[in-house]
């Protein structure tokens, strides 16, 4: 079994509305309006205060989000990161082998989910310290980014093709 990752990067898009609905799917913000996931994660309070929840999801934050409906996650390496490092903090735990669709860090700062935040601008989705936090939780951890790029992870990247093969998804 593996479970998907679905970080709000362009690439995304090659799989979001294709892919086969996988056993356990986490995403990030406000994945629901694109896909249908088991688990939705959020950083931002201002974000957790908007996402409509929905029956047979399950949702989580960190403790400054801490919302009726919204499980909190207190471990201290998810401090200080965003919703993308929340949702692989909880893939990691299953110990199963984790794709990450839709990581586009260091390639542009664009988003599937930029409708939802009404901003005019783009801030950059991660920093040398949510990187390596990446580094720390994915640690002996079969964890893959699935892009057709070289993104700035410090995680192994493996092209879409190569994932369809590897999933029997082509």
């Amino acid at each position: 079994m593996s479970i998907i990752v679905w970080f709000n990067g362009l690439s995304s898009q090659k799989f979001i509305k294709t892919l086969p609905k996988q056993n356990i799917e986490i995403g990030t913000n406000y994945i629901t309006n694109l896909r249908n996931v088991n688990c939705v994660c959020a950083y931002d309070t201002d974000v957790v205060l908007k996402i409509k929840t929905l029956p047979n999801v399950k949702y989580y934050t960190v403790p400054h989000g801490q919302t009726p409906g919204w499980q909190v996650i207190r471990d201290t390496r998810v401090q200080g990161t965003n919703s993308g490092i929340l949702a692989l903090y909880l893939a990691v735990q299953q110990n199963e082998t984790v794709y990450i669709i839709g990581c586009d860090w260091g390639i542009n700062e664009k988003s599937t989910q930029d409708e939802y935040y009404k901003k005019d601008y783009y801030p950059r989705k991660y920093t040398n310290n949510i990187k390596r936090r990446m580094s720390e939780l994915c640690k002996n951890k079969n964890v893959f980014v699935v892009n057709d790029q070289k993104v700035d992870v410090p995680l192994p990247i493996i092209s879409t093709n190569y994932y369809l093969e590897i999933t029997n998804y082509k």
